[in-house]
């Protein structure tokens, strides 16, 4: 039985996207250029996605974005770069700190 048991070693991120791909299959041909049976599995062609941004803090979680249509991996690369460049422009900002309570410091 396989058991996580570091627990130390955890340590929470302040944003990340959840995502679904949706595929079908393709049969694909199951003889070679010489006429040879030969045992090729279905290829899965992907056909759209489902992403969102999620974070603890409520301003800056996001409706899911839900695409099917022509060039799915295009689009979901995109999307993908483009919830990057968002979070990054998030946790760059500076920030003051507040100052420790009496029980803090």
């Amino acid at each position: 039985m396989l058991k996580f048991t570091a627990y130390n070693k955890q340590y929470p991120v302040p944003f990340y996207l959840v995502c679904d791909l949706e595929c079908f299959l393709v049969p694909r041909q199951n003889h070679d250029d010489e006429g040879k049976s030969v045992r090729v599995v279905d290829t899965h062609t992907v056909s759209g996605f489902a992403c969102y941004r999620v974070t603890q803090y409520e301003q800056y979680q996001t409706p899911p974005m839900v695409y099917s249509g022509p060039d799915p991996m295009t689009k979901f690369s995109e999307y993908v770069m483009t919830e990057s460049s968002r979070i990054s422009d998030i946790v760059s900002k500076e920030v003051s700190v507040l100052p420790l309570t009496s029980t803090e410091s």
